[in-house]
């Protein structure tokens, strides 16, 4: 196959994960709008959001290596993004230990 079809696959595959996550992370926010600092569904909803952004992390760096195989700029974009991601996953966590 060309290299060409597999980048518009990998285009619209990114575009429609992404989408999806994020939609994804918004109805987590969306489902506990109102809920207090500290109560269980605001621990709740930081562990949904763990979960969504790990998620995220993983999907980013898979598509890094993908476009990184193909020679892509895109490959650097989404391993940034991953970079953001994995670190705000990481600055969560640490902010809830202390």
């Amino acid at each position: 196959m060309s290299r060409h079809i597999f980048t518009l696959w990998f285009t619209i595959f990114g575009m429609v994960g992404l989408a999806v996550l994020a939609l994804l992370a918004i109805s987590v926010f969306w489902y506990f709008r109102g809920c207090r600092e500290r109560s269980f569904r605001w621990q709740t909803r930081n562990h949904y959001i763990k979960q969504i952004s790990a998620l995220v992390c993983m999907f980013c760096l898979a598509m890094a290596a993908s476009y990184g195989l193909l020679a892509e700029a895109w490959a650097l974009f989404y391993l940034v993004l991953a970079c953001k991601a994995g670190t705000w996953w990481l600055r969560m966590r640490i902010d809830q230990q202390a």
